[in-house]
């Protein structure tokens, strides 16, 4: 059996690209096993969630891209970019896998006071966001 590199990543094989172990590449086991070659010693191979799939694909397609010139400029970009890319796809990963946690990135100032609290407070009057 060929053995092949699979379009989108296993969630192990994202979760270690994320802390850096790898660049997240997930290939086929030779044999008849549905786990990926990382995940076949030991680890159970499970999918990314739907809605993380083309994130984690952009991530781990960023890391196995050739790397960039030798100018400082060029390896600044590249950092920021693969960490605003790791931030996105832990943020996506976590808010799927646990639900119940997506309160702690939507409170962007820190404070859960009602909505109905900012409508009486002048602070808010300047906030071009409002």
């Amino acid at each position: 059996m060929k053995v092949s590199l699979r379009h989108i990543p296993c969630l192990g094989c994202v979760r270690s690209a994320l802390k850096g172990m790898s660049i997240g590449d997930c290939w086929d086991t030779a044999g008849k096993g549905k786990r990926c070659e990382r995940c076949s010693h030991g680890h159970k191979c499970e999918e990314v969630p739907d809605d993380c799939k083309a994130l984690s694909r952009r991530f781990v397609l960023y890391l196995a891209r050739p790397l960039p010139n030798n100018s400082e400029e060029a390896r600044r970009r590249d950092r920021s970019i693969k960490r605003d890319l790791r931030t996105a796809v832990k943020m996506a990963l976590d808010t799927s896998l646990h639900p119940e946690d997506w309160d702690k990135y939507n409170s962007v100032g820190g404070d859960s006071s009602d909505d109905e609290d900012d409508e009486d407070d002048d602070s808010l009057s300047d906030d071009p966001f409002a």
